[in-house]
């Protein structure tokens, strides 16, 4: 029996992050154990686990109560309610708890401290403690010292806990049989270049009507693809010549994860609607993954504001820089910005955009009156385009919406900066066109680098 056990098995190999755990739990005498909201085991060691009068217990039904039952027995009455305190799961205040009870188990009276706290913004999960000593030598207050050096070891755990609970609805679909699914995602909380994926799997081949049985497996592999894009692909298995597979990329802002890999069938508008949906189901599940470790605090959400929910000044900042960091994938990208000549059209501008906008694209305000758009994975052709088709959006607008006059920039990474503070400078300031009637008076701050002229740039 492992001194550790999980409510399922890991997609990532745990071995590294669990002897490192174990090691340490059994050093300091800790029991340790992951409980959920709902109250039930998600991971506990054996010291835990021997509380419950059930070593061999079934982690994922065990439910915490039964902990509380047991254990109550062996304390005074007073005890039982900080047993019940320190269990509790549901409307805990944020933060650590901690406490002592003192059980009679055993040969004299030993004091045991108890200590809870949650390792996300969420508090999904709690992390529960317990060191019991001899009276005499009782020292409170360890506990959350041993927390802090075992926080780094847990958040990875925790992730894959929460990754495992994410993918396998994707593998109980009665359309395609579940072994004929497979996704390929970093090891990492997101990728980087240098880094692996996990190809993920059912264990096995399930019955069509058996869907609760299905369990997940990993592999590392090797297999090539493209830089990261948030593009789907096609592909085909040589193993499988007739077959095609639709390969839809996993990602939000500026962070990829991996793909999802479906076999792909079907002719005219029957292909067409599978295509779509299969489409929003990957942006679901980049949006839980992102979610996930946003909630873990394992990447830095980017920061957006609170009306119009567009990227602020520093998380549109911090977008192109990202963008632009050789540690992730260094793709081109453009950028379009939008000058707006009156503050009467931040609102219904940023409507209109809102719509024009892919998933893969970012908007954010430079400043109150600055619209920025990062088309990502664009090569200058492409840019070009989304250029092109936002002027045929806007054009006719503002020629009847006074509040829509505008100045409207395009500038391309890496061609033309390979600074965040440059770039932003040039799609502002670079020729621009103009939409609207204000181009003719003054509405706008002269600049030497800005033009009325139709070129685009």
């Amino acid at each position: 029996m492992m001194a550790i056990q999980f409510r399922h098995a890991t997609l990532r190999p745990p071995g590294q992050a669990l002897a490192l755990l174990d090691a340490y739990l059994e050093e300091h005498g800790i029991g340790f154990a992951l409980i959920s909201l709902k109250g039930l085991f998600l991971a506990a060691n054996d010291r835990f686990l021997a509380r419950t009068d059930q070593p061999c217990a079934t982690i994922g039904t065990l439910p915490s109560s039964h902990l509380e039952q047991v254990w109550s027995s062996h304390v005074s009455k007073r005890d039982r309610t900080i047993l019940s305190q320190w269990l509790a799961t549901r409307d805990t205040p944020s933060g650590a708890w901690n406490g002592t009870v003192r059980d009679h188990t055993g040969e004299g009276k030993q004091v045991v401290s108890l200590f809870r706290t949650s390792l996300s913004l969420s508090g999904e999960e709690q992390l529960f403690l317990f060191r019991s000593s001899p009276e005499p030598n009782h020292q409170p207050g360890l506990l959350g010292h041993h927390f802090l050096s075992l926080k780094k070891v847990l958040l990875p755990l925790i992730l894959d806990l929460r990754d495992y609970a994410t993918l396998l609805p994707l593998f109980i679909d009665r359309e395609i049989p579940p072994w004929k699914t497979s996704v390929l995602l970093a090891e990492e909380p997101r990728w980087i270049p240098g880094t692996s994926f996990l190809r993920i799997t059912s264990r096995q081949k399930q019955p069509e009507d058996s869907p609760q049985w299905i369990s997940l497996k990993s592999e590392r592999t090797d297999r090539i693809f493209p830089p990261p894009t948030r593009r789907a692909l096609f592909s085909m298995d040589p193993s499988l010549p007739e077959q095609v597979f639709l390969n839809l990329p996993l990602f939000r802002e500026t962070s990829f994860y991996g793909w999802i890999v479906w076999p792909f069938s079907g002719e005219g508008a029957h292909r067409g609607t599978l295509y779509r949906r299969r489409t929003i189901e990957a942006s679901s599940l980049s949006e839980q993954l992102h979610e996930t470790r946003s909630d873990l605090l394992l990447l830095p959400a980017l920061e957006k504001e609170r009306t119009q929910g567009l990227y602020s000044h520093r998380g549109i900042l911090k977008a192109v820089q990202d963008l632009m960091s050789r540690e992730r994938n260094g793709a081109p990208f453009g950028l379009i910005g939008i000058t707006l000549a009156d503050p009467a059209g931040i609102d219904p501008l940023a409507t209109h955009l809102q719509t024009f906008l892919r998933a893969s694209d970012l908007l954010g305000h430079v400043s109150p009156m600055e619209f920025l758009l990062i088309v990502t994975d664009s090569d200058r052709d492409r840019t070009r385009k989304t250029f092109r088709r936002l002027l045929s959006l806007l054009e006719p607008i503002a020629l009847s919406d006074y509040r829509l006059n505008a100045r409207i920039g395009l500038c391309h990474y890496p061609e033309d900066g390979t600074t965040p503070l440059r770039i932003l400078r040039k799609v502002f300031r670079n020729d621009a066109v103009h939409i609207g009637l204000a181009y003719q008076g003054s509405l706008f701050p002269s600049h030497p680098n800005t033009s009325n002229s139709r070129k685009i740039p």
